[in-house]
């Protein structure tokens, strides 16, 4: 990356490497490098995707503590900026910590927080989150009707053109709620366009596909499984 020019083109060159290997001490060495670069060239969007690299670090070693504080970097980043990019799918991996602790009271507290907060912002996308967040805490309170309220409206806030990566992430959400249900109809629904999603990821060749997602190419087999064994 020293031999690409300092600007947007050694941020990119810093942010691919990184990807390379997402789960080794490696990927934060270079999210740090990408970090000191962005600052440098006052570049607040890879200064937001490397803070919010470091918050995926940490959330997949189960880290709460380093997790949010690179969140509270990541929030005095957005409202200095006005720039939201990354902050609301950081904050819902903080809520997701507080889902895995059982403290589902406190996550649908802050998730309806968050949604108030996107909403005020007209941010869409952080709005979508939230209502995964409170999906996700309604079915750990065996609320089921409201989070299914909630992944429906989910579904309403995501624009057509959002990425494959959001897309995955919802149709993620959808298999698994209604696989839990039972409820064979609308988990095959969402089961293929999973899968539809998945393969056009694939023919994009990206890395994101080869480190992020390894376990996608198991779910999807799994709950295809369940389908059939269900009929």
């Amino acid at each position: 990356y020293l031999a690409s020019p300092a600007d947007t083109t050694r941020l990119e060159t810093l942010y691919q490497i990184a990807l390379l290997d997402q789960l080794s001490p490696t990927f934060i060495y270079y999210e740090n490098k990408l970090l000191e670069e962005a600052i440098a060239q006052k570049n607040i969007l890879y200064q937001s995707a490397a803070i919010y690299a470091h918050i995926i670090y940490y959330y997949n070693l189960l880290d709460q503590k380093h997790a949010e504080q690179w969140l509270k970097r990541l929030e005095q980043l957005s409202e200095e900026h006005n720039y939201y990019r990354h902050y609301f799918r950081g904050k819902k991996m903080m809520i997701e910590f507080y889902v895995i602790s059982q403290k589902i009271e406190l996550a649908l507290k802050q998730a309806q927080d968050m949604y108030d907060k996107a909403q005020s912002l007209g941010n869409h996308d952080g709005m979508r989150e939230a209502c995964l967040c409170l999906m996700t805490g309604y079915f750990n309170t065996l609320r089921y009707k409201e989070g299914i309220t909630y992944l429906n409206k989910a579904f309403e806030l995501t624009s057509p053109d959002s990425s494959l990566a959001t897309q995955i992430d919802l149709l993620t959400k959808a298999v698994l709620a209604y696989s839990y249900l039972h409820d064979n109809d609308n988990m095959f629904r969402y089961l293929e366009e999973l899968n539809n999603a998945k393969n056009r990821l694939q023919e994009e060749g990206t890395t994101v596909l080869t480190n992020g997602y390894t376990n996608l190419y198991l779910l999807i087999d799994l709950q295809y499984a369940l389908y059939y064994t269900r009929l």
